[in-house]
């Protein structure tokens, strides 16, 4: 990789290559019994990440070009009732996501996360529980002093588009039939207390 900083390392930006291999499952199976084999794959990401207003404003973003092989999605149920996975070959994800976060003050701080791409297996084809985009955004109030000192306040919200969901054993021409669903957001509130 290569990572050159600027403005007194407020500015960075990077490039990178990696490989990765994963293990295989201990309890995922093929329709054969036998257990889904690990995956690998090879990926390539772009970036520059920043802080600005004395630390205040702090972002990442990222374009990111993954290729992996030996991907397992659900399948459908063998007769003993198990479900089982089935092998996509190679798939490509690519996109770009990235983090924002806003400090507004000494207690209040906004975070906001992003994606937004594709996962496509060779046949370009979408790949099961792969979706086109997300975002992010939450809201936090923290008490640094008195009595209240620990106690965290916040909200925030959440939504998906584009999921794509396989239909398992039903099939179109041999192949798995695919739904695209979009999610409404999901909203929450939280509150957290740090012993220390």
């Amino acid at each position: 990789g290569v990572v050159a900083q600027f403005l007194d390392k407020k500015l960075v930006v990077y490039a990178m290559t990696a490989n990765n291999q994963l293990p295989p499952s201990p309890t995922a199976i093929l329709e054969d019994g036998t257990s889904v084999p690990g995956a690998s794959g090879d990926g390539k990401e772009v970036g520059v990440k920043f802080s600005l207003l004395e630390g205040k404003l702090n972002a990442t973003v990222s374009y990111f070009d993954l290729e992996t092989t030996g991907l397992a999605v659900f399948g459908g149920v063998r007769p003993d009732g198990r479900t089982f996975n089935i092998l996509i070959g190679k798939t490509r994800a690519k996109g770009i996501d990235g983090e924002v976060t806003l400090g507004l003050g000494k207690n209040l701080e906004l975070i906001t996360n992003f994606y937004s791409g594709t996962v496509k297996d060779q046949n370009g084809g979408p790949v099961d529980d792969s979706y086109k985009s997300t975002i992010g955004v939450v809201g936090k109030y923290s008490f640094h002093e008195g009595g209240a000192k620990g106690l965290s306040l916040g909200a925030g919200g959440y939504n998906t588009t584009g999921r794509v969901t396989a239909t398992g054993a039903l099939t179109y021409v041999g192949k798995p039939a695919f739904i695209t669903n979009d999610s409404d957001a999901i909203f929450k509130v939280f509150a957290n207390y740090a012993l220390k």
